[in-house]
């Protein structure tokens, strides 16, 4: 009879299909009902049944919200969230031993939905349709910085392996990489073949979009290199990785994902990528090159008829750049009038070796020197063979309780992310040690 009993916002694809239900499709529905209750929103919003049936049958992923990116719990809604059936959670049990695994304390502040923010500069675009009618669209225009990222997977020379297999190892690093760029903040456009497109910029803009975009890439490109390794080791298989990254303005429509020139440059600039390597276009440098370092590549002629544009390749970050936002030329420049604020700063240090505890909070607005500051009274207490410890707080992590100190214990007792619990247990009992060798 073709007719629809029931909710489309909080029904899985393929029930709006006609497929027949599976435990699979049960938990879809509780990953949205999940995921409404954190956030007070409803996650398939739409003014229609018709925008719900297409939100839901669309390519796009279910976004969430930037405070669950990184958290483990927005690994557990990935895998219930996934809209085509054979890559979601299948296992209830498993699903609901993971979530009694999840420290909920370290999840803090509040939960924002992923929705598309202010528009920077709104445009009636008008456009003649065939029919001499004219149709305005709302729109607005933004800054995107667009990632393409093409993955190869070969067989060592001298070996044997099945066409199948070797697709499905391709096809688990496609899906590795496109929850690292999401975890980063990115919009996974879709993927063709062997090739994954990343906005990072939509649907919500933040004012170090670029920069998470440049981190995104420089963490797929470690994280490949650690794979291809074990992989090799395993079973004689080599993964190559090429990034390509460009920057531009793009004019965004309502309820759809951006398309044209800024995604077609980043494709473009990957093509001239080498393996495991990333490069990038002019703009895009320009948005990084406070915080990243680059190596020129030279020019690169993007399309037959286009002038070719110089094009970076990125190396990595400053040293400085995981810990302040001084830049980089600024870090030998002499230090001007910020005598007494370095004097009371110094004061306080010699109060700290006499025993006195203190803490200081500097502020003042962008560019008054506050990041300079810092760096000299540093150089002053390393000189004075004082101990440094530096942590940051960064936007994406601002939801995570207590990251930059979980990050810093990490650094210092070498805690890696495939460590067993045991190893990390043990490493920890070894930096401990160093520091309290009274206690055994």
């Amino acid at each position: 009879t073709h007719e629809t009993l029931g909710t489309p916002s909080y029904s899985a694809p393929e029930q709006l299909r006609g497929e027949p239900n599976t435990t699979k499709s049960d938990l879809y529905a509780w990953g949205l009902i999940f995921l409404e209750c954190l956030t007070g929103s409803q996650v398939i919003s739409s003014k229609s049944v018709a925008e719900a049936f297409d939100q839901q049958l669309n390519a796009t992923p279910i976004g969430l919200p930037p405070a669950l990116r990184d958290h483990p719990l927005g690994s557990v809604l990935r895998s219930v969230l996934q809209k085509q059936p054979e890559e979601r959670a299948a296992n209830t049990k498993l699903v609901a031993d993971q979530l009694q695994n999840i420290n909920f304390l370290t999840l803090v502040g509040k939960i924002h939905t992923s929705r598309i923010s202010g528009p920077d500069s709104v445009q009636d675009i008008t456009m003649l349709s065939h029919l001499g009618r004219s149709i305005t669209h709302q729109a607005e225009k933004r800054l995107l910085s667009a990632v393409c990222i093409q993955i190869k997977a070969d067989v060592a020379e001298g070996l044997e392996w099945d066409d199948e297999l070797l697709d499905t190892v391709q096809a688990d690093q496609i899906a590795f990489c496109m929850e690292l760029a999401v975890r980063y903040g990115g919009f996974v456009v879709g993927s063709l073949l062997d090739t994954i497109t990343v906005y990072f910029g939509f649907p919500q803009k933040k004012e170090n979009d670029a920069r998470l975009a440049g981190r995104a890439a420089l963490e797929l490109m470690g994280q490949g290199k650690k794979r291809s390794s074990l992989l090799y080791q395993q079973h004689g298989l080599e993964l190559d990785i090429r990034i390509g990254i460009h920057s531009g303005n793009a004019v965004i429509k309502p309820n759809t994902t951006p398309k044209g020139q800024v995604a077609n440059l980043a494709k473009a600039v990957m093509n001239h990528a080498s393996w495991n390597t990333v490069l990038v276009s002019q703009e895009t440098k320009r948005l990084l090159e406070p915080f990243l370092e680059f190596e020129a590549v030279g020019p690169k002629r993007l399309s037959q008829r286009a002038e070719p544009i110089l094009t970076y390749a990125l190396k990595g970050e400053y040293t400085s750049e995981a810990f302040t936002f001084l830049r980089p030329w600024s870090i030998g420049r002499k230090m001007v009038g910020r005598d007494d604020e370095l004097k009371t700063l110094v004061t306080l240090w010699e109060q700290v070796n006499a025993g006195t505890s203190a803490a200081v909070c500097i502020e003042g607005p962008a560019g008054i020197g506050k990041s300079k500051l810092l760096h000299e009274f540093q150089d002053l207490v390393s000189e004075l063979h004082g101990t440094v410890k530096k942590v940051r707080c960064v936007p994406e992590q601002q939801n995570i309780a207590l990251f930059p100190f979980l990050h810093l214990l990490k650094e210092e007792a070498n805690l890696s992310a495939a460590d067993t619990n045991q190893q990390r247990v043990r490493q920890l009992g070894y930096y401990l040690q160093r520091w309290c060798p009274e206690h055994e």
